[in-house]
């Protein structure tokens, strides 16, 4: 699994590296892994997953779940508004 991070200030991370960091929740847990640093630019930085430390794959999980979650209620409401749209009397759409 490939992930971007933003990165505040220079940065030119090459090879495997340690990454550790509290992942966004109500119950915020720290996740920790080993990681290549498969690409990086002035703003951000994308890492490959290497080893994922077994305490934080639950809580990683959930995350992710979250966050596919939060794309799919994305993508119905822009769906269900472009339908409005077009339903509404008097509409260009």
């Amino acid at each position: 699994m490939d992930l971007p991070l933003l990165v505040f200030g220079p940065s030119q991370v090459e090879g495997v590296v340690t990454v550790r960091f509290e992942l966004p929740s109500s119950n915020p847990q720290i996740f920790e892994a080993k990681a290549d640093a498969v690409w990086n630019d002035a703003f951000a930085m994308g890492l490959r997953f290497l080893c994922i430390e077994p305490f934080c794959r639950p809580g990683f999980a959930d995350w992710l779940d979250s966050l596919e979650a939060q794309l799919q209620f994305r993508e119905s409401t822009k769906s269900s508004n472009a339908a409005e749209l077009q339903s509404t009397p008097g509409s260009s759409a």
